[in-house]
Protein backbone atom coordinates (compact mmCIF):
# COMPACT_ATOMS: atom_id res chain seq x y z
CA UNK A 1 0.00 0.00 0.00
CA UNK A 2 1.28 3.18 -0.89
CA UNK A 3 2.20 5.26 2.24
CA UNK A 4 2.95 9.37 2.78
CA UNK A 5 7.10 8.03 2.79
CA UNK A 6 6.25 6.89 -0.86
CA UNK A 7 4.75 9.93 -1.65
CA UNK A 8 7.28 12.35 -0.37
CA UNK A 9 10.03 10.41 -2.40
CA UNK A 10 8.05 10.10 -5.78
CA UNK A 11 7.02 14.11 -5.58
CA UNK A 12 9.39 15.98 -3.44
CA UNK A 13 7.92 19.49 -4.49
CA UNK A 14 4.15 18.37 -4.24
CA UNK A 15 4.87 16.92 -0.96
CA UNK A 16 6.38 19.67 0.35
CA UNK A 17 2.77 21.66 -0.19
CA UNK A 18 1.03 19.29 0.65
CA UNK A 19 2.97 19.18 4.27
CA UNK A 20 2.93 22.79 4.56
CA UNK A 21 -1.12 23.19 4.03
CA UNK A 22 -1.40 20.46 6.63
CA UNK A 23 0.73 21.91 9.22
CA UNK A 24 -0.84 25.11 8.75
CA UNK A 25 -4.67 23.71 9.41
CA UNK A 26 -6.49 23.06 12.91
CA UNK A 27 -8.98 20.89 11.15
CA UNK A 28 -9.58 19.12 7.61
CA UNK A 29 -12.52 17.59 6.39
CA UNK A 30 -12.34 13.49 5.99
CA UNK A 31 -15.47 11.80 3.99
CA UNK A 32 -15.76 7.91 4.74
CA UNK A 33 -18.87 5.84 3.39
CA UNK A 34 -21.61 4.79 6.23
CA UNK A 35 -22.62 1.09 6.20
CA UNK A 36 -25.26 2.27 3.88
CA UNK A 37 -23.45 3.66 1.08
CA UNK A 38 -23.85 7.47 2.13
CA UNK A 39 -20.85 9.38 2.20
CA UNK A 40 -20.29 11.44 5.52
CA UNK A 41 -17.87 14.02 6.04
CA UNK A 42 -16.20 14.16 9.15
CA UNK A 43 -13.56 17.55 10.84
CA UNK A 44 -10.49 15.97 12.01
CA UNK A 45 -7.37 16.96 13.23
CA UNK A 46 -4.60 15.36 10.79
CA UNK A 47 -1.06 14.30 12.42
CA UNK A 48 1.77 13.98 9.79
CA UNK A 49 4.89 12.26 10.88
CA UNK A 50 7.84 11.51 8.16
CA UNK A 51 6.34 7.79 8.26
CA UNK A 52 2.94 8.67 7.47
CA UNK A 53 -0.58 10.96 8.01
CA UNK A 54 -2.26 10.07 10.68
CA UNK A 55 -5.64 10.16 13.08
CA UNK A 56 -6.54 9.75 16.18
CA UNK A 57 -10.62 9.45 17.19
CA UNK A 58 -12.89 7.89 19.93
CA UNK A 59 -13.30 4.22 19.83
CA UNK A 60 -16.99 4.76 19.01
CA UNK A 61 -16.72 7.10 16.40
CA UNK A 62 -18.49 6.78 13.12
CA UNK A 63 -15.70 7.32 10.92
CA UNK A 64 -13.59 4.87 12.87
CA UNK A 65 -15.90 2.51 11.63
CA UNK A 66 -16.10 3.31 8.48
CA UNK A 67 -12.66 3.38 7.52
CA UNK A 68 -12.35 -0.27 9.98
CA UNK A 69 -14.97 -1.49 8.01
CA UNK A 70 -14.03 -0.16 4.26
CA UNK A 71 -10.81 1.73 4.38
CA UNK A 72 -11.54 4.22 1.96
CA UNK A 73 -11.38 8.43 2.47
CA UNK A 74 -10.59 11.45 1.08
CA UNK A 75 -8.94 14.05 3.12
CA UNK A 76 -9.78 17.82 2.08
CA UNK A 77 -7.17 20.87 3.73
CA UNK A 78 -10.14 23.23 3.57
CA UNK A 79 -9.57 26.69 1.79
CA UNK A 80 -8.44 29.93 3.11
CA UNK A 81 -10.98 32.07 1.53
CA UNK A 82 -14.13 32.36 -1.10
CA UNK A 83 -11.33 32.76 -4.01
CA UNK A 84 -8.75 31.20 -2.30
CA UNK A 85 -4.86 32.30 -2.41
CA UNK A 86 -3.03 29.06 -1.23
CA UNK A 87 -3.04 25.80 -2.87
CA UNK A 88 -5.81 23.38 -1.88
CA UNK A 89 -4.71 19.91 -1.23
CA UNK A 90 -6.67 16.76 -1.57
CA UNK A 91 -5.77 13.13 -0.43
CA UNK A 92 -7.52 9.32 -1.41
CA UNK A 93 -6.68 6.19 -0.29
CA UNK A 94 -7.63 3.38 2.59
CA UNK A 95 -7.31 4.00 6.61
CA UNK A 96 -6.38 1.31 8.34
CA UNK A 97 -5.97 0.73 12.43
CA UNK A 98 -2.81 0.83 13.89
CA UNK A 99 -1.78 -1.37 16.95
CA UNK A 100 1.80 -1.12 17.41
CA UNK A 101 2.44 0.77 20.37
CA UNK A 102 6.06 2.77 19.28
CA UNK A 103 4.29 4.04 16.02
CA UNK A 104 1.32 5.29 18.36
CA UNK A 105 4.06 6.87 20.83
CA UNK A 106 5.95 8.15 18.06
CA UNK A 107 2.72 10.02 16.55
CA UNK A 108 0.97 11.29 20.06
CA UNK A 109 4.22 12.84 20.58
CA UNK A 110 3.28 14.71 17.23
CA UNK A 111 0.12 15.35 18.21
CA UNK A 112 -0.90 18.83 19.05
CA UNK A 113 -3.59 17.78 21.60
CA UNK A 114 -3.38 15.45 24.51
CA UNK A 115 -3.78 12.25 23.09
CA UNK A 116 -5.66 9.89 25.70
CA UNK A 117 -5.33 6.05 26.02
CA UNK A 118 -8.59 5.14 24.19
CA UNK A 119 -8.13 7.34 21.60
CA UNK A 120 -7.76 4.90 18.58
CA UNK A 121 -4.86 5.63 15.56
CA UNK A 122 -5.86 4.91 12.16
CA UNK A 123 -3.00 5.57 9.76
CA UNK A 124 -4.46 7.33 6.40
CA UNK A 125 -2.40 5.28 3.80
CA UNK A 126 -2.23 7.83 0.76
CA UNK A 127 -2.79 6.21 -2.88
CA UNK A 128 -4.01 9.97 -4.46
CA UNK A 129 -2.82 14.07 -4.06
CA UNK A 130 -4.05 16.70 -6.18
CA UNK A 131 -3.05 20.21 -5.44
CA UNK A 132 -4.75 22.71 -6.93
CA UNK A 133 -3.13 26.37 -6.91
CA UNK A 134 -4.53 29.91 -7.69
CA UNK A 135 -3.04 31.96 -10.29
CA UNK A 136 -0.81 34.68 -8.85
CA UNK A 137 -2.54 37.35 -11.32
CA UNK A 138 -5.80 35.74 -11.70
CA UNK A 139 -6.85 33.13 -8.95
CA UNK A 140 -9.25 31.50 -10.94
CA UNK A 141 -6.53 30.69 -13.69
CA UNK A 142 -5.55 27.72 -11.34
CA UNK A 143 -3.10 24.79 -11.79
CA UNK A 144 -3.48 21.00 -10.80
CA UNK A 145 -0.90 18.84 -9.94
CA UNK A 146 -1.68 14.97 -9.88
CA UNK A 147 0.33 12.35 -7.96
CA UNK A 148 0.74 9.49 -9.02
CA UNK A 149 0.87 11.65 -12.18
CA UNK A 150 -2.12 11.35 -14.76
Amino acid sequence: MPSWSTFAKEAPALEAVARERLQALLIAYLATTSRAGAPRVHPVTPILTDHGLYLFMEPGSPKGHDLRRDGRFALHAPVDAPIPTVAQVYFAGRGKAVEDAGTRAAVGLAADYPVLDRFVLFELEVETVMCTRPGVEDPYAVTREFWPPR
